[in-house]
């Protein structure tokens, strides 16, 4: 079976998450800058891209862009929104670069993914190893109690004609949050999937990213449940 979210993130993803905005993107943009200390001309590695919703105000301000991600399909959105950046499929696991980036940042809760521990380690070192010395990491995931607080258990609305239809839930020991996602497109076609991400402690993502080489671990003030966290890669 493949990994949900191989079929998550096809061509329904941009309708299911159409109330995410370029504006809401620009005002995130705007403050990561000036957290992390970033200027025009620095390279950046805009880590799972998505349709380069967070690429193009890079873009705008100057900075030299790459974006990787692991779906055609938002790449090719990417590509055509952001023509002045550059895209790149590849797993996060095992990123397809030397290094040389000034930073590095995932937006919108992109980890978490996969089955085991060692595999968001993985990532993590890779973002470290990409970065070159001194460079920054802003990682934008979420404060697992507040997830569990505010869970809706389950959800029906339609957009662009299509119909979402989900049921979520915390998993037994308390590990990841789960939803079912059944959609259902305009000509009566379905995709259904289980969106699975791992639900840490802030302590035990603050851990894992010294394990994985970076000090400096910092909050930026944001609203819940999100957790955004900077980090410096040690020289």
């Amino acid at each position: 079976m493949e990994p949900w979210f191989e079929t998550a993130f096809g061509r329904d993803y941009l309708t299911v998450y159409a109330a995410r905005s370029v504006e809401a993107a620009a005002a995130d943009v705007a403050i990561v800058v000036d957290a992390l200390g970033l200027e025009p001309g620095h390279r950046i590695l805009d880590l799972a891209c998505g349709a380069g919703r967070y690429s193009g105000p890079f873009v705008d301000g100057g900075f030299d862009v790459t974006g990787l991600d692991y779906s055609r399909d938002l790449l090719a959105a990417a590509s055509a929104a952001v023509p002045r950046a550059r895209f790149t499929r590849g797993d996060m696991r095992d990123l397809p670069f030397a290094g040389g980036f000034d930073a590095v940042v995932m937006f919108f809760t992109s980890f978490g993914y996969f089955e085991t521990d060692a595999e968001h380690e993985r990532v993590l070192a890779e973002v470290a190893r990409v970065l070159t010395p001194g460079g920054r990491f802003l990682l934008d995931y979420v404060r697992r109690d507040e997830v569990i607080a505010s869970l809706v258990p389950e959800s029906s609305e339609e957009r662009a004609g299509v119909r979402i239809d989900a049921r979520r839930r915390i998993t037994g020991d308390g590990r990841r949050v789960e939803k079912d996602v059944e959609l259902t497109r305009p000509d009566g076609s379905t995709l259904t999937y289980t969106e699975s991400v791992r639900l840490y402690e802030p302590g035990e993502v603050r851990a894992m990213m010294v394990d994985a080489g970076f000090g400096e671990i910092d909050a930026i003030d944001a609203p819940a449940p999100r957790l955004l966290l900077t980090a410096r890669r040690a020289c």
